[in-house]
């Protein structure tokens, strides 16, 4: 089974992971590191083997759905499932973040013993690779929910996930579900590595940003709410098509300016434009429609989109953008979006002057 993630930077040796009961490897195992800290071995003791808060929660999950009947650590199939329903041969892991190196939460390692740390990673992620693939073999439907799953209202999404893998008879329209899940994962995985490839492209550029975390903006009210916070703008960022053609523009411009399309077609000198589709937003920057902003283009690698920036932008002295998630936006100084984040992008900026209404 997976672990609860722990709470420390420094974590001690954790217990078995979901797919320790498998068959070891050959090599020998390195010796787990030892401490003198009394927070590690604190941590090290709270991380139980099985019957973790995650687990906990899946299994009630489980019987509001209406399915009890299920097993704990089955031993008669790789892996020892953490949840197990033997009869339609479906196995449920809950996998700890930290533990299984969820490609999505990104979590650091230790620093200290980092040779033995990166080994039991690596072992681990084999492991669960292993144990899948041997139960796929016998006929087993593997469910994998991660821990930082079961927070928040997307425990929500977890309990219809699990309803319909478990209500299902069909082996084949179970795997179709847990397809289709895992697709929506590696999208949310390739999403999150984008925003770490974003902040990573800045400090590279050694542009200077403050960052701003909160819960999901998708309004332009609710983004407004933002700028005494942060001391900074928050301009609207459309993404335009042009009528007849397969030419997007990204236009940003301040919030509470109304975007002139009549005006800004003459000045790109280009045919009517409109709001692209959410197909186009994502097929071009690769974001959901309410994470859109200029820092998007860092996506657009065949340079499809043309980036134009309102020069009302310029009155004030910085802006805030969002870093290809909605949960955090970033301050940054008006004269570097203008004057160096363009080349960082890869786009030349297109500055217009329009009028107001």
């Amino acid at each position: 089974m997976a672990n609860q993630s722990p709470t420390t930077d420094s974590p001690a040796e954790g217990p078995s992971t979901a797919s320790d009961a498998a068959k070891p490897s050959s090599s020998a195992k390195p010796k787990a590191p030892t401490t003198d800290s009394p927070v590690v071995r604190k941590v090290m003791k709270a991380n139980k083997r099985a019957n973790t808060k995650p687990e906990q929660i899946v299994r009630g999950l489980l019987r509001h759905a209406g399915f009890p009947g299920y097993r704990l650590q089955w031993k008669k199939c790789p892996g020892h499932p953490d949840i197990a329903y033997p009869g339609r041969k479906i196995a449920i892991f809950v996998n700890g973040c930290f533990w299984h190196r969820c490609p999505i939460c990104n979590m650091s390692q230790p620093k200290t013993h980092s040779d033995y740390w990166e080994t039991k990673f690596a072992r681990n992620v084999q492991r669960d690779a292993e144990t899948r693939a041997q139960l796929e073999a016998q006929g087993w439907t593997v469910v994998n929910i991660w821990e930082h799953e079961l927070k928040g209202e997307r425990t929500q999404d977890v309990e219809r996930y699990l309803y319909e893998v478990v209500s299902l008879d069909d082996p084949q329209e179970r795997q179709k579900v847990v397809q289709a899940k895992e697709l929506r994962d590696a999208t949310e995985e390739r999403r999150a590595r984008n925003v770490q490839a974003c902040y990573q492209a800045l400090s590279q550029a050694d542009i200077p940003y403050q960052r701003f975390t909160h819960k999901p903006v998708t309004t332009m009210q609710n983004a407004q709410k933002l700028e005494a916070r942060m001391n900074a703008s928050v301009p609207k960022n459309l993404l335009l098509a042009e009528k007849g053609t397969d030419h997007l523009f990204l236009y940003t411009l301040p919030g509470d300016k109304k975007a002139p399309l009549k005006e800004l077609a003459r000045a790109l000198g280009t045919a009517r434009l409109s709001f692209a589709s959410d197909a186009d937003l994502e097929d071009a920057l690769d974001v959901e429609p309410g994470r859109v902003s200029m820092l998007a283009l860092m996506n657009d690698s065949v340079n499809r989109v043309q980036l134009v920036l309102d020069a009302e932008l310029q009155d004030t002295e910085a802006l805030g953008f969002h870093p290809l998630t909605n949960k955090v936006t970033l301050r940054l100084e008006t004269a570097d979006v203008f004057e160096r984040l363009p080349q960082v992008l890869g786009h030349e900026a297109t500055i217009v002057s329009l009028p107001t209404d």
